[in-house]
Parts: C-alpha cells; structure tokens; sequence
C-alpha cells in the first residue's frame, strides 16, 4: 500500500490536556485537605489514608498518561484528494472525507489556544458519516483553512462538481 503524499499534516496540541490536568490536581489537593482536616478532628488517622493517596495519585497519573497518549496519537492530514483523520491508543480508527464533499468551513480560536497561536478548524461536510470535522487545536488556524478551501475548489473543479443547497 502507497503512503498518500499530505499537502498538510498535523495533531492537536497537548494544550488540550490543561483542563484535565488542573481539574486532577484540584482533586487530588482537594482530597488531600480534606484529610488533614479529618486528621486534625481526629476522625481518620493519618496511617490508614497513605494507601488511599498513593492509589489515587497512581489511578490521576495513569488517566493524565492516557490523555497526553491519545493526543500524541490523534492525527489529521489532508492530500490533494481526501482528508483523513486517524485516532484511538488502543483501537485506531481512520475516517476519510472526499475534499469535494467539504461545504464550509470555520475557525475558533478560544483564548487559551489563542495565547500560543492556536485553533480550531471546523469543516462540514455532505459526508453522512462524517458530517462535522474539528481540526482541534492546530497551528496556523487561519492557513490551514484557505490551503484547505483551495484544494477543495480545485478537486471540484476537476470533478465537475457542484455545490446546491
């Protein structure tokens, strides 16, 4: 099998994993407070909790690890035919859209992406299966997009094919 030669390849950046790492430690800090204070109320003591704590710390750094795997592993890239998104650390899945089939398009820049010049891609598209595309948190948002509107025009131009709405 050929590896298909990408005008354009990318992945998301570990940017998205900030909110899941901030939420973590605010429950892991949470808990941990929480046991002092029951300590201090003499409730628990503190050699019953240490388990607890190294059980959850390890359940917080296996999850975050998952995550920062799943992003280094969810892949986009667009040929001169196709746009193909591929994802999953343990079962991978691969979705395929026709460039023909891309109605529109849309970036978001949310302010945090927005702070490393970042952003997302939004692509719909007349595929059934794959109708709503995100580019999620990608470098040069705005580049992306017009190399993308382009190689839409020109494989429709050379399909034949027209947009009715």
């Amino acid at each position: 099998m050929t590896r298909p030669n990408y005008c354009w390849r990318g992945r998301p950046s570990q940017l998205v994993n900030v909110a899941t790492a901030l939420s973590l430690l605010l429950i892991y800090f949470v808990f941990e407070y929480l046991v002092l204070k029951l300590n201090a109320l003499e409730i628990i003591a503190l050699d019953s909790v240490g388990f607890a704590q190294k059980f959850l710390g390890t359940i917080f750094l296996l999850y975050f690890s998952y995550r920062v795997i799943s992003v280094k592993t969810h892949n986009y890239g667009i040929t001169r035919h196709e746009l193909h998104e591929s994802f999953g650390v343990f079962n991978r899945s691969i979705h395929t859209v026709e460039l023909f089939r891309v109605k529109d398009y849309q970036t978001e820049k949310p302010l945090l992406l927005r702070l490393f010049g970042l952003g997302n891609v939004i692509i719909y598209t007349s595929d059934h299966t794959t109708p709503r595309v995100v580019l999620c948190a990608v470098t040069k948002p705005e580049v992306v997009m017009r190399g993308l509107r382009n190689l839409v025009d020109r494989e429709r131009e050379s399909k034949g094919v027209r947009e009715f709405d």
